[in-house]
């Protein structure tokens, strides 16, 4: 890393004993940063986190909606996999889970080993089991999202062989029935997701993908799909790039018919396939272009195109839903970073550092193995050498991580740095 240099140490210290936060000095001429004193922040004080010790968590982890999946020691020895709340209540636990996933409103799904056989599950947010694969209304649960479980159904006999594919509620019960496709005629194990716009995607190799629109329960099958940044939702559309091949298409009542796409389209709930203006990222729903160090946000909904010109754009990532973290290179040719809004105005002046994530109302900087955790506003809420890597807060909790004597350590933090979840 860096050599620290002797204005930096004055200001660690200043910052250790005033609690003052970071701010871009008003001087256009450089980038140095300034103390100032903390702004009022508007924000409602978090939820008071209990403090939750003895886990032994021993994998990384990540909050989602107020609930995460974690993978710990048991007492008796061996490791366990469970679901907790951000007291670190243990809801539901078992050392058979093969995958679980994020819980997505009020339940999530688990595959679980249960003797020779897998076992799918959906579990709601008290722990409870509330519908089962043992119920053989389905085999798998592939994806989930919208309030909605994609289920897959194999069935065969001396005479026939069927893949069928639905839609189930958080109960078990069927949205869409199960049904077969002719785009779909093998057996080989696949993986899912949920796309967003009512589409679900099945990945039947490395380059290409069954659709599936929840909304008409019709399929679509899309090849060289490897080469594709994940599509986009924005509304009832999804948006694709392909930046190498151009992909082609074909419908289940005309399966022997290929049809090439533009590099650029969108695909609408409704089945409308549009093609659309060349863009570079999709973030917080909005279509991003960098093009000669600027950044461009153009709404697809409002049809308006905003600019960041004001400096070198290195590159973008969401900060929550309506903000937008920005790495920028100085003058001084040091890595700063910033925050705007969907209008391209600035709302958090340039912070100097290495490396930042910004989540759930909070920035992580990195500069020179130190962390440094900021609200919104500037203000600074705590700063730590103490771990390796701090991930992004999520539900109030972030999971930080350091080694000790060869073995990782897992912990939950609060925003005031305070190790709520080990």
């Amino acid at each position: 890393m860096k050599k620290i240099i002797a204005v930096f140490l004055i200001f660690s210290i200043l910052f250790a004993f005033t609690g003052c936060s970071f701010k871009k000095s008003d001087n256009t001429n450089n980038n140095t940063i300034e103390i100032i004193s903390p702004k009022t922040s508007t924000e409602n004080p978090p939820d008071t986190i209990t403090k939750a010790s003895g886990l032994n968590i021993t994998k990384p982890f990540e909050f989602s909606n107020g609930f995460a999946w974690i993978n710990h020691q048991k007492p008796e020895g061996g490791t366990t996999y469970s679901l907790i709340n951000t007291k670190g209540d243990i809801l539901y636990s078992n050392e058979n889970i093969i995958s679980a996933h994020d819980m997505s409103g009020d339940t999530c799904f688990i595959e679980e080993k249960d003797g020779e056989n897998t076992v799918y599950k959906i579990i709601d947010n008290a722990g409870k089991e509330v519908a089962s694969s043992q119920s053989g209304n389905f085999d798998i649960i592939l994806s989930q999202g919208d309030n909605a479980f994609f289920v897959y159904k194999h069935i065969s006999d001396i005479d026939t062989s069927k893949h069928l594919f639905g839609t189930i509620d958080n109960k078990g019960n069927f949205i869409n029935e199960l049904k077969e496709t002719p785009l779909y005629n093998t057996s080989n194990t696949f993986k899912s997701n949920y796309l967003g716009a009512d589409f679900f995607v099945v990945w039947l190799s490395m380059s290409d993908g069954l659709l599936y629109n929840a909304n008409t329960q019709n399929f679509f099958y899309i090849d060289n799909i490897e080469y594709v940044d994940e599509p986009i939702n924005i509304g009832s559309n999804l948006y694709f790039r392909f930046d190498y091949y151009s992909p082609g298409i074909t419908y289940e009542n005309t399966p022997d018919k290929w049809s090439k796409l533009s590099n650029y389209f969108s695909l609408s709930s409704n089945g409308t396939v549009k093609e659309i203006e060349k863009f570079g990222n999709v973030i917080n729903e909005k279509l991003l272009t960098k093009l000669d160090n600027k950044l461009t946000v153009f709404d697809p909904i409002s049809n308006e195109s905003k600019t960041f010109s004001k400096y070198h754009v290195l590159s973008a990532k969401s900060a929550d839903k309506d903000s937008f973290l920005l790495q920028v290179w100085g003058k001084d040719k040091k890595s700063y970073f910033l925050l705007i809004d969907a209008s391209c105005n600035i709302t958090l002046d340039p912070v100097q550092a290495d490396f930042a994530e910004a989540n759930d109302g909070k920035i992580i900087l990195e500069k020179d193995n130190t962390f440094f955790i900021l609200d919104y506003y500037g203000n600074k809420l705590f700063e730590t050498s103490e771990y390796s890597q701090i991930k992004p807060f999520n539900s109030g909790i972030a999971c930080a991580y350091k080694s000790i004597d060869g073995t990782t350590y897992y912990y939950g933090l609060d925003a005031s740095g305070n190790v709520v979840i080990s």
